[in-house]
């Protein structure tokens, strides 16, 4: 080199941690000729966080809110944040935030540019549409990735509960009856909520002016009892019925006098 000459040599580092740096860079010629110098980078990177709230129960049928909030603590601007957002089979999307891609069962967003001490909240609807097991949850996760490898993700549990509901039917299959004659009578119990039902007790009145004869369960196999002195018929406690289901009994009863209906209850 010429005396005066100036020579720019690019160098490209790629910064593997964070915290304040020190470039060291020493040229020599001959003669013995020495120079040194050093240049300070401090490097950071976004500090994300990300939480997901909701509520602790829920009723099948009845709409549910998750809230989620990222964060960034750190020094610089975090890009290309995106969400992606799961929901179990016990829940369905009812409502994303606006701009969310549809994803199986759920939804991808992308938040952009999180700058530094900023917050993005977004708000989930969902309805439970299946109970959970009995003392169990479901779990709607969401997945953060930003750029720099930057990963976390979050949960919000809930337990979905069914809805109680029976439902009764008695069908009388020879109507009207002659005095002295016979008729059955059928009795459907419908499960109509969405939950196992247990500890149902079915109990028939049988009315003045009528006899009972018989009972025959179908394939539930329901025991039952007739109390001459309170005239009813007493069947066996239902458990585990399951949703939509129904079990089915027939009683006998023979017409003395005039024509009338049992009382179930």
């Amino acid at each position: 080199m010429c005396s005066s000459d100036l020579r720019a040599v690019p160098i490209t580092l790629v910064p593997r941690t964070i915290g304040k740096l020190t470039n060291r860079v020493v040229a020599t010629a001959a003669g013995g000729l020495q120079a040194a110098a050093q240049h300070v980078v401090e490097v950071s990177q976004p500090q994300l966080t990300i939480q997901k709230t909701g509520p602790r129960y829920a009723i099948v049928g009845a709409p549910i809110e998750f809230d989620v909030v990222v964060r960034n603590a750190g020094q610089i601007p975090a890009t290309n944040v995106t969400l992606r957002d799961t929901l179990p089979t016990e829940l369905r999307l009812q409502g994303a935030p606006t701009g969310a891609v549809p994803a199986p069962n759920g939804f991808a967003l992308n938040l952009g540019t999180i700058q530094p001490n900023e917050n993005k909240a977004i708000k989930i609807v969902a309805v439970p549409i299946l109970p959970t097991p009995a003392g169990g949850n479901a779990c709607n996760m969401v997945v953060m990735t930003a750029d720099g490898g930057i990963q976390q993700q979050a949960s919000a549990c809930v337990e979905v509960r069914g809805v109680p509901g029976v439902g009764t039917e008695m069908i009388d299959r020879l109507d009207p009856v002659a005095v002295n004659g016979e008729t059955t009578y059928t009795i459907r119990v419908t499960n109509q909520g969405s939950t196992v039902l247990d500890g149902v007790i079915l109990s028939c009145q049988v009315p003045d002016g009528m006899e009972f004869v018989d009972a025959e369960p179908d394939k539930a196999k329901l025991p039952h009892a007739y109390d001459p002195a309170t005239r009813r018929v007493n069947f066996g406690k239902i458990n585990g019925l399951p949703p939509k289901q129904q079990i089915r009994s027939e009683e006998h009863t023979s017409e003395l006098q005039s024509p009338c209906n049992l009382v179930c209850r």
